[in-house]
């Protein structure tokens, strides 16, 4: 992450038989520091919600990816640009590709589907005692998001897949990244509060090192900025020729 810009460059350094000593160091002192300041089972519990947190964006890019249009395709080029479908067309009668308006459909569908099963499992979490006794509104508020789930779920298995030949697929797109995504979330919701607290925190130092440093010193920006100058230079020197 460091050589890639995304982390202070010094970590990148390594020394004559290749080894990252000084990221070594440091991430055994911040290591070393936790473990002094926190419990043991506090920094197991925030290292499972970091993987399973991980593990349900893995499920959700592949639900993203499977469903974008590749962009070599010309038919899906002719339908991004000429076409106009309704969303309720793509429903009723979609296509044997993937367009861009498929494509953000299933995007905006995957969002609220995340929200439900966010729904279903904090009410499983917070409200069971509530479940089993059968209080008429938890059991509706339950059913509602479980229904809300289905829907979703049915939108997106709609939508038509990418064509384009990879060396593995994931098998019965879209319910077993549906799947493994509510498990994730339902995992997550069982941890404690206090879990919560330091993994947000946690976050927070995250998103101030990426959007402080590493988004402003990432390889891929730079790679950008550089393809962005190429055209320029080339007008330059072509209005130079023609001005001689």
């Amino acid at each position: 992450m460091a050589r890639d810009g995304l982390l202070f460059h010094v970590l990148a350094r390594v020394n004559s038989q290749q080894n990252p000593v000084i990221a070594t160091l440091v991430s055994g002192a911040v290591s070393a520091l936790l473990a002094v300041l926190f419990d043991l089972k506090v920094l197991v519990n925030v290292m499972s919600i970091g993987t399973l947190l991980a593990y349900s964006l893995v499920a959700v890019s592949i639900l993203l990816l499977r469903y974008q249009p590749d962009p070599s395709s010309p038919a899906s080029i002719e339908k991004t640009t000429v076409s106009r479908m309704a969303w309720t067309d793509l429903l009723i009668h979609p296509d044997i590709i993937p367009s861009h308006h498929s494509s953000r459909l299933v995007a905006c569908t995957v969002f609220i589907l995340v929200l439900f099963i966010c729904a279903v499992c904090m009410l499983i979490s917070t409200k069971l005692p509530c479940l089993t006794s059968g209080t008429l509104w938890c059991v509706i508020c339950l059913c509602s998001n479980l229904l809300g789930i289905l829907l979703a779920s049915l939108v997106i298995w709609r939508q038509p897949q990418s064509q384009k030949k990879v060396d593995f697929k994931v098998p019965c797109l879209p319910f077993l990244p549906i799947f493994s995504i509510f498990v994730n979330i339902f995992l997550m919701a069982q941890l404690s509060y206090e879990t919560w607290v330091l993994f947000s925190i946690w976050l927070l130092i995250g998103f101030l090192i990426y959007f402080g440093y590493g988004i402003c010193h990432s390889t891929e920006k730079k790679n950008k900025d550089s393809s962005l100058e190429k055209p320029t230079h080339l007008t330059n020197s072509t209005d130079s020729n023609v001005t001689f």
